[in-house]
């Protein structure tokens, strides 16, 4: 396989909106979270109540196109009495797609899997890290894959990597 330049457009929809889409069903689950009571845990931790599956589907429409997004997978949250906290997201899938609402045409479409992992002590992140791969397919037939990996432990990053290729129609081949 030929490697190839991102396409802007789909490079930004497709990463950009996964992860913004993935930010957002974090924050509301963080948001129900500071709602509700924590549960004591065996050893003396809180756990964080949503701790849990997540199981979203959800379509939105603004009268011209049709946003859809599904994920499948955990979250788990965990506060030790010292204040040190650990939260986990593993999204074993995650689908979003675009379709026109007048020609019913598929836009574009993007599927991967996604690993959030956090550590923190009372005032700041010990550990973040983050990992995702991701498929999509543009309206010309353009099969993007895409792949990151981030690290960084007591504010040092540690590793940050990320790939892009397409196959297809509009696929650019790099000079």
């Amino acid at each position: 396989m030929r490697r190839y330049a991102p396409r802007l457009a789909v490079v930004s929809l497709s990463l950009v909106g996964l992860l913004l889409v993935v930010a957002l069903a974090l924050v509301n689950l963080f948001a129900t979270a500071s709602d509700a009571a924590p549960v004591a845990a065996s050893n003396g931790a809180t756990q964080d109540p949503t701790s849990g599956p997540i199981n979203v589907n959800d379509c939105q429409d603004d009268g011209s196109l049709t946003f859809c997004y599904s994920a499948q997978g955990e979250y788990h949250g965990v506060c030790a009495s010292a204040g040190n906290c650990t939260m986990q997201t593993n999204l074993r899938s995650s689908c979003f797609s675009f379709t026109d609402d007048a020609t019913g045409d598929n836009t574009l479409s993007v599927c991967g899997s996604t690993h959030y992992q956090i550590h923190t002590k009372p005032g700041e992140s010990q550990v973040f890290h983050y990992s995702a791969s991701s498929i999509g397919i543009d309206p010309t037939g353009s099969i993007c894959t895409s792949t990151a990996q981030f690290h960084a432990a007591n504010g040092r990053i540690q590793y940050d990597n990320a790939t892009y290729t397409c196959t297809g129609p509009s696929a650019t081949p790099v000079a």
